[in-house]
């Protein structure tokens, strides 16, 4: 099933937000981050959103990196920059945990 336009319109005007927002916390000298929460929001969840964005724009959002199904509304809905359903992403953790040691 594919996502209707409205659906992709209101998912990019949200990442959009969300980017604006994010680079703006990162830009902040009055409530500076932590230096581990600067580095992850500049070198994971920015380009998360970006790409998330792209992936709207080549009509490739919502579909599962790995397995290539489709990922669930409602967990784009929650967390609109996702790029795997669940069970990939589980996969995909266990792999990456298992090479951090």
């Amino acid at each position: 099933m594919a996502f209707s336009q409205e659906f992709l319109a209101d998912r990019r005007r949200h990442l959009a937000a969300k980017l604006e927002v994010t680079i703006e916390a990162t830009e902040r000298e009055e409530l500076p981050l932590l230096p581990a929460a600067l580095r992850y929001k500049e070198d994971e969840h920015i380009p998360q959103i970006i790409s998330a964005i792209k992936r709207i724009d080549l009509g490739t959002y919502g579909t599962c990196f790995d397995c290539e199904n489709e990922i669930p509304k409602e967990r784009l809905l929650y967390h609109p920059h996702v790029e795997r359903c669940v069970p990939c992403q589980k996969i995909f953790e266990a792999k990456e945990k298992k090479s951090s040691f």
